[in-house]
Formats: C-alpha cells, sequence, structure tokens
C-alpha cells in the first residue's frame, strides 16, 4: 500500500497485512474525523468505533515531548504518547493513512517525533484581516500539518483601550480575540501575540495625535511634511517607552501563551537625527537600541513572560547582546544561502540565547499577480536544517501579507527614498509553502521536498493528479520580475487549464482562488497593452467587461474570509487605477 504523509514520519515499517474497517474511509472523512482537546482522543476513539475500527489510545510516561507511536494490527489500533497533545499528534498521522487507504488499513508500527520542539506559523494582519470563523478553519489546517503555535500581529486590528485611537473601524472584539485563542487552544496551538515595541508601527505613528512619538528624524519630518506613513519610534522622546509598553500590556493581558514576541525589528532609521545628522547620530544608535530593548524584554520577563525578538536589532548592534536578558529568544529571519543562516543562528546561540529560524512562505517580491512559492521552499529548507544543526528551538513560518504601508530604500545605510506598500495574495494562496514549512520543521531529511511533491494532491487534495503540485510553481513571476507578457499569458493560461480540468475531492476553493489571480494577471496585461495604443471602443468595452467581472469574482470568493472594508479596499488596490482610466472615456 501506497501511502503519502504530510509531515513524513520518522519511521514506517509495514507487515504486508491488513486491518478491515466495516465502513470505508474518504478523504471527506479527515474534516469529519477532526477531533479537538480536551476530549480529543473519547471522540477519536468513538468516531473509529463506528466504521468498525476499535481505537485505543494510551499515556506512557517515558515518551519523549510529542513523541508518539502508532501500531496498526489485524484487531485495531494502539496510539501512545505522553499526553493528550502527544497523542493526538499521532491520531493525525492516522487520520491520513485511514483517507487514503479506505476500508484496508495498512497494519505497520510508526515510531514520530519532531525535530524541532516549537513549530510556529506567523499571522500578519496589518492589511488582510481575517474573519474570526476564517481564523478557526485556519487553525484547524495548521493543526492538521502538526503546527504547535500561530505567532499573530493584529497591530491595529486589535482593540486597545487605552490607546483607544489606535483601533481600526475593523478590528476584533476582546470577545473575538478570547474566542480565538480558545479555538487554537482546541486545535493544540498556542498563540503568540507579536506586538511590535520599535519599528513597524505605522498604523500608530502615522495618526496625528502620536506624529511626536517618532521624533525629530529628518525621514520622519519628510513623511510627516507630504502626510505619509512612518513606522519607528523614536526612543529618544520622553513618552516613546510609556507608549511602546501601554500597547504591550494590552495585548499580553489578552492571551496566556508563556510567549510574547515584541519585534524590535526596522532599526535603519535609529540615530538620523535632525539635530545631529551623519556620523554623530549613527554613533548613538547603538545606545538607543540596546536602552529601549533592555526596558521592554525585562518589563516581559517580570511579567512572567518570555520574549521573542527578531535579529535584525541584535545583528547590527552585536555589543547590545552582552546586556540583553539571556532568557530572551531572538528569530532570525532567512536571507542568502544556509551558510549565512546558519552563521546568524550561531552569533545569538553563542551568546547564551535560545534561537529560532524565521523564512518565509510569503514575503517580497510576491504581490496579488505573483508567488515564488520555488524559492520560498528552498529559503524554508535551508532555514529548518541549518536551525537543526544550530540546535534551534524551532522554526516560524514567517507569512507576510505586505511590504509595508510604506517603507524606505536604503543606500550605504541611509534613508534615500520611499517605497510604496503591496497587497499579496490570500493566505489561502500559498499553502504549499506553509505545508513544505510544517514537513521540514518536523523532519528536515535529504528527501523531504520530494516528499511533500509527491505527496501534496493527495494528501491536501484527495486526488493523485500530479497536476496539482505542478499549480503550485506557477504564478511564480510577473513584469516586476522580469517576465515578458508571453510568458505570463503561456503561465496564467495553463493555471487556467488544471484548475479548470482538474476535480479535487477536497479544498475545492483554493483552485477558484488561484484562478482568480490569474485572471487578474491576465487583465493587468489586457489593461496595460489597451491604454499603450490608440484605443477602440470595442477594446474598452472588453476591458470594462472584464474589470466588472473580476470585481464580482473578488467579492464572492472574498466574502467568507475578509471584512467588507478590507474586500473594498483591497478591489482598490486590484482594479482602481483600471477603473480611473476607463470613467475617463466617459467623459
Amino acid at each position: 500500500m501506497d501511502v503519502k504523509l504530510i509531515p513524513p514520519v520518522k519511521s514506517f515499517a509495514m507487515t504486508g497485512q491488513a486491518l478491515k474497517a466495516a465502513k470505508a474511509f474518504s478523504p471527506k472523512d479527515v474534516f469529519e474525523l477532526d477531533c479537538f482537546l480536551p476530549h480529543a482522543t473519547r471522540r477519536a476513539e468513538k468516531l473509529f468505533h463506528d466504521r468498525g475500527v476499535r481505537l485505543k489510545f494510551v499515556e506512557v510516561d517515558d515518551y519523549g515531548d510529542q513523541a508518539y507511536r502508532i501500531e496498526v494490527g489485524k484487531g485495531g489500533i494502539i496510539v501512545c504518547g505522553r499526553d493528550q497533545k502527544g497523542l493526538l499528534l499521532g491520531y493525525r498521522t492516522l487520520v491520513q493513512i485511514a483517507a487514503q487507504c479506505q476500508r484496508e488499513l495498512p497494519c505497520c508500527v510508526i515510531e514520530d517525533a519532531p525535530a524541532l520542539r516549537l513549530r510556529a506559523f506567523l499571522l500578519d494582519l496589518r492589511v488582510q484581516k481575517y474573519k474570526p470563523a476564517y481564523l478557526k478553519e485556519l487553525f484547524t489546517e495548521l493543526a492538521r500539518l502538526k503546527y504547535n503555535a500561530v505567532i499573530i500581529e493584529y497591530a491595529d486590528a486589535f482593540p486597545f483601550s487605552r490607546e483607544r485611537l489606535v483601533t481600526a473601524t475593523v478590528h476584533y472584539s476582546p470577545e473575538q480575540v478570547a474566542e480565538v485563542r480558545k479555538a487554537a487552544a482546541g486545535a493544540g496551538i498556542d498563540v503568540i501575540p507579536l506586538q511590535s515595541t520599535l519599528g513597524r508601527l505605522e498604523y500608530v505613528l502615522g495618526l496625528l495625535p502620536y506624529h511626536e512619538f517618532a521624533g525629530r528624524n529628518a525621514a520622519a519630518s519628510y513623511l510627516h511634511e507630504n502626510n505619509l506613513r512612518f513606522s519607528m519610534l523614536d526612543p529618544r522622546h520622553p513618552g516613546a517607552l510609556k507608549l511602546a509598553l501601554s500597547l504591550l500590556d494590552e495585548v499580553m493581558d489578552a492571551h496566556d501563551s508563556p510567549y510574547v514576541h515584541v519585534g524590535l525589528d526596522d532599526t535603519e532609521l535609529l540615530g538620523w537625527a535632525t539635530d545631529g545628522a551623519g556620523a554623530a547620530g549613527r554613533k548613538s544608535a547603538a545606545e538607543l537600541f540596546e536602552t529601549h530593548a533592555e526596558h521592554v524584554l525585562k518589563h516581559v520577563i517580570k511579567n512572567g513572560r518570555t520574549p521573542i525578538i527578531w535579529s535584525e536589532g541584535v545583528e547590527r548592534f552585536p555589543q547590545c547582546l552582552a546586556r540583553l536578558p539571556k532568557q530572551t529568544i531572538i528569530a532570525v529571519r532567512h536571507e542568502d544561502g544556509p551558510e549565512h543562516m546558519g552563521a546568524r543562528l550561531k552569533m545569538s546561540a553563542d551568546a547564551g540565547f535560545r534561537v529560532l529560524a524565521a523564512p518565509s512562505a510569503r514575503c517580497c517580491p510576491d504581490n496579488e499577480c505573483a508567488r515564488e512559492t520555488g524559492r520560498h521552499v528552498k529559503h524554508i529548507a535551508d532555514a529548518a536544517r541549518a536551525a537543526r544543526t544550530a540546535g534551534a528551538a524551532g522554526v516560524i513560518i514567517t507569512s507576510w501579507a505586505t511590504h509595508d504601508r510604506m517603507g524606505f530604500v536604503y543606500r550605504d545605510g541611509a534613508p534615500c527614498g520611499f517605497a510604496p506598500g503591496s497587497r499579496r495574495m490570500h493566505h489561502a494562496a500559498h499553502w504549499y509553502a506553509v505545508a513544505a514549512g510544517a514537513a521540514l520543521s518536523w523532519n528536515p531529511c535529504d528527501q523531504c521536498e520530494q516528499l511533500v511533491e509527491d505527496a501534496w494532491p493527495r494528501v491536501w487534495f484527495g486526488s493523485d493528479d500530479k497536476r496539482l503540485t505542478e499549480l503550485q510553481f506557477l504564478q511564480e513571476h510577473d513584469a516586476f520580475q522580469g517576465a515578458d507578457n508571453a510568458e505570463i499569458q503561456r503561465d496564467r493560461k495553463r493555471v487556467l487549464r488544471i484548475a479548470g480540468d482538474v476535480k479535487p475531492m477536497i479544498r475545492a476553493g483554493q483552485l477558484e482562488l488561484l484562478s482568480f489571480y490569474a485572471r487578474l494577471s491576465i487583465h493587468r496585461l489586457h489593461a496595460r497593452n489597451v491604454f499603450k495604443r490608440a484605443l477602440k471602443p470595442q477594446e474598452i468595452e472588453m476591458l470594462r467587461g472584464e474589470r466588472e467581472r473580476l470585481i464580482g469574482r473578488h467579492k464572492s470568493l472574498m466574502s467568507a474570509t475578509l471584512f467588507s472594508s478590507d474586500i473594498a479596499e483591497e478591489r482598490e488596490h486590484f482594479f482602481g487605477d483600471t477603473g480611473l482610466l476607463l470613467s475617463r472615456f466617459k467623459r
């Protein structure tokens, strides 16, 4: 029997015999058979009993953390693990086997345990604010892939009460935050809040009452004068630390995770002051970072939590490592190859800190028309293996929804220009990279990427059609990455052909989403070509009709997952320019 699993297990020994069920399983049963803590094992035993299969869970004290063993014999199934969470991990493997083998489960012994203890997914809510119901679905899917933590950057979607102006019109209520946490806990997932305390605060500092906290920075002054956003707190402002801790306390108090991520990245503008520009300003940057970071981290520890930070600040100012509390966990985002990642992990580990590798499943230069799945999977593989070699505590698979609403372009370490923000494809268009991240975090073996490629159609869609894997590696390039029009057309038409031909048993909606982005990319080409030459009335009408159809499709696809105002904002981002130009032809 050919069984494919994501993540792949460490040891899978078959006996050649089979356990026959009274009622056949199917891929659709993966959803029906989902179980949640705290009563997961009892419910799972009943669900299998209803199909004529005896299933027994046994807690064994001498099993390692998150380790489990599955024994399938002709008389039934035994799953062993240290506790409920370990047993639930074993059950998720068992369900994948049952969904593929239908009525005859292979008799086997599986021994499995994760290579990395923490396997976290970062959810960025800065521009794509997902509805609570979708977040619950997201947690369930992540749990199926054996993630055990989600780091959520709420930004202005959090219901701040002390700094009420910071909370956006579209936000979660305190009750919804609690509900989301409860849903994640039921899936065996810890929700770790991320509240930035230095950079990435454009949603705060862009508001008029908070402009002063950006300080007397030359770049900040330029932004304020031109009504643009600025994202970094100036630690020299006497109220900066108080503001950062006020925001942090509210987010921290709403969560019971032992961890809190406090950011401390995007430090490039530290020290670039109008009252001491150039070398004098830069010399003070390390001290500014060190003092601010030390206050923030000690505050978190005083409140009984373990702080997590991004590594950029300590890499820029390595002398700060001597003063920062050793309880801090340092997360290293992926850059370049595995050797570079390994050296960066080693630097913080050698200084006595626990470390995490943080490659990305969605980041620059991804946008609404392209996603570089192949590059992301390679970076995830490099990072996971470097993490294992460095003895890291785990991996964070990041998924950035935007390149900030306003970012800086640097030359020789100085801000020299501005880069407008972007919106990227919906999270559901990136599940392949997220699944690869789960597999490589669990078992970063040499064959892992190939095992995921082979298993993807069957595990994720309940189909053996290999084109479903091919589909994940299309839409990788657009005009901004050097692809010509003919290449883009061929690629997107291939997406539409595959998505139209294949009829998966489960998750068919994800193919509809990829089809929409392919049509959006083709629409962008049509618009660019039409407006480059003398216009014909029929071309204008064709473009107008195409735009209206895509707007309707976008609303239909996004209404279950995004809030209506976010859909409207995204619609303007996708179709606003074309709509403006078309409107001028009515005059």
